[in-house]
């Protein structure tokens, strides 16, 4: 397949770029000019980029259009990494617009399966187990605006005749993740001789390896009949 993959310098899109490119897939990835590439080393002479950050994909429509890509994985977004950012209005001026942006760009080049990265804040205060059903209530601007967009990507899939898949993605861990995620920053300050920085650890919380979330990726990618709404984590709630 031609892949078209953005967010690739993060945890999950890198992740994923390497998947694709071990199963032998043509990749078009895009990043921001500034970003740093470094958990893609191993395979960046096996990838084609194109600079554009989300909120200027137009300057990479002529990229994208003559790659023609099969399929997208739309993982690019700006403040997801911390929860100092959540409240941000950059979450709505800087993602919104360039998301469906994409995807008239997308509809143009004649993309068929359009997977987008959404997250488990869509639904605000949930209940356990959360099924796709559940209504949505974020209780944050960066859940309502991963849920507003996909809502509206959804829509537009819809009418451009792309199949659609939102992701909405519970906590994954792994290689290469993130300091300042919970797990990695435990990691290293034990390995630091330092008192992990936690609350009592009352929170339950649904953890997904890596390596897991990308195979549901693929194979949402490879599945015909898979369209819709996804929750994607391990199903089984830890105290953390």
């Amino acid at each position: 397949m031609r892949c078209l993959v953005t967010g690739v310098s993060g945890f999950l899109g890198s992740h994923l770029v390497r998947k694709l490119v071990s199963q032998g897939h043509e990749i078009l990835a895009v990043a921001r000019q500034t970003s740093d590439l470094w958990r893609l080393n191993d395979v960046r002479e096996r990838v084609s980029f194109v600079s554009a950050s989300l909120n200027a994909i137009e300057s990479a429509h002529t990229e994208i259009v003559q790659f023609s890509p099969n399929v997208a994985f739309h993982l690019a977004w700006t403040g997801g990494n911390s929860s100092a950012f959540s409240n941000q209005p950059g979450q709505v001026f800087e993602n919104v617009p360039g998301s469906l942006a994409l995807v008239r760009i997308l509809a143009e080049a004649g993309c068929e399966v359009l997977i987008y990265a959404g997250s488990s804040l869509e639904y605000g205060r949930f209940q356990i187990p959360v099924v796709e059903t559940d209504i949505s209530s974020p209780s944050s601007l960066y859940g309502a605006a991963k849920y507003g967009t996909e809502i509206l990507v959804q829509g537009l899939s819809r009418i451009y005749g792309m199949r659609f898949c939102g992701v909405r993605i519970f906590w994954t861990y792994g290689p290469m993740d993130d300091e300042r995620r919970m797990i990695p920053s435990v990691i290293l300050s034990l390995l630091n001789g330092r008192k992990p920085r936690l609350t009592e650890g009352a929170q339950l919380w649904d953890f997904l390896f890596i390596d897991d979330a990308i195979r549901a990726l693929t194979l949402l990618s490879e599945t015909k009949g898979a369209e819709g709404i996804f929750n994607l984590g391990s199903g089984e709630p830890v105290a953390v």
